[in-house]
Order: structure tokens, then sequence, then C-alpha cells
């Protein structure tokens, strides 16, 4: 099975057309030259001639779609391991499902903004035509902390915030608080018995 891939973006006031077979590309539109650059292991009797003319309006259909289509992100955050007080972790927030690929995100703990170590953040393309992306927050769990992920998006009315559900962990703790404490009686209990067998 072949793939023949036609690439299409249009943002701002850049764009560009890129057609690939099987990952390889076979040609691209230069729009500043006003011509096709075509790679040179595809034989001159493959170029189409109005490849150029093809490639503007494909542009040009874009950026008329671009304006009415607009997809409205969805967020979900989660901590990558389990969460444990006062051990170092890392939240993750999936923004998922969103159009066109320009997206502002920010981290929140108990209400105010914090630095994160996104200096780049790659856009990832879904079949559907939409995009995803994943941005990471490291952090030590605390009881009573809120960890929230806010993205500013222009499908959106307002910026769209997810919070990071803190019970996990504190129910966490508890467990472990219990599970320790289980261990410290049923070890008492297990000398006293020992103890009473000998005398």
């Amino acid at each position: 099975m072949y793939s023949l891939c036609h690439t299409t973006s249009c943002f701002k006031s850049s764009g560009q057309v890129i057609v690939t077979f099987d990952g390889d590309e076979l040609y691209h539109a230069d729009f500043k030259k006003e011509e096709i650059v075509w790679e040179s292991r595809v034989p001159t009797s493959f170029h189409f001639v109005h490849a150029y003319q093809y490639a503007v309006y494909v542009r040009h259909m874009c950026k008329h779609f671009l304006k009415i289509w607009k997809e409205v992100p969805e967020l979900i955050v989660h901590s990558r391991n389990d969460v444990i007080e006062q051990i170092e972790n890392t939240l993750i927030c999936f923004i998922n499902h969103f159009f066109p690929p320009v997206i502002k995100t920010k981290w929140t703990k108990n209400g105010i903004e914090v630095e994160t170590e996104d200096s780049f953040q790659a856009f990832i393309l879904n079949p559907d035509g939409t995009f995803h992306l994943f941005s990471t927050l490291s952090f030590i769990a605390k009881d009573g902390d809120i960890y929230g992920c806010t993205v500013e998006h222009e499908a959106l009315t307002e910026p769209k915030t997810e919070f990071f559900d803190n019970h996990s962990f504190v129910y966490c703790g508890i467990c472990l608080t219990v599970g320790f404490l289980g261990i410290a009686v049923g070890t008492f209990f297990a000398v006293k018995g020992n103890k009473y067998q000998t005398s």
C-alpha cells in the first residue's frame, strides 16, 4: 500500500502546500518565487503543468475555511505517577481536538500562575484534522494545593480551565498511614503472642 499525502497550511500571512509520497516530498509551493519546487528525483515527465495555480487555489480555500472552522479544545489533567504527598511528580495537561493549531497554555497553583518547562510545544495532528498537545508541570504533592491548566483559544469565548483532582493523593496518604498503622499493630500483637508462648 502506498500513501500520497497533500498537506496545506495557511496561518496568518504565510501558507504552505506540500505533496509527499510514502513520506518523501514530491514538491512544494514557493509562494515568494511563485513557483513549484520539484524534488530532483521526480522525472520531469511527471511534473504537473498547473501545479502552482492549483497550490494558489488550495491556499485560498484553506484561508476561507480557516475563518469558519474552529474546534473547541478538550482538557484532561492527570498525574504521570501515583501521587504521594511530599514526593515529586509531574502533572500532564492533555489538550485535544482543537483547531486552528494556535493556543496559549498556562498552569496555576492555588490561583497563582507558575512557571513551566514547556519551552516548545509540539502540535500533533489528529486523523480528523484537529490537533492535540501535552503541557507538563513538575510539582510536589501537598494536601490542600489546587493546580489548574488554563488554555486560551480563538474558538473559546473565555479561557478554559481544568483542575487537578487532589483527592487522589489525600486518599493515597490516608492509605499509607492506615497501612503503616496496621503493620505496627500487627507487629505489636505478634511480639506479645511470642512472649505468652515462651512464658
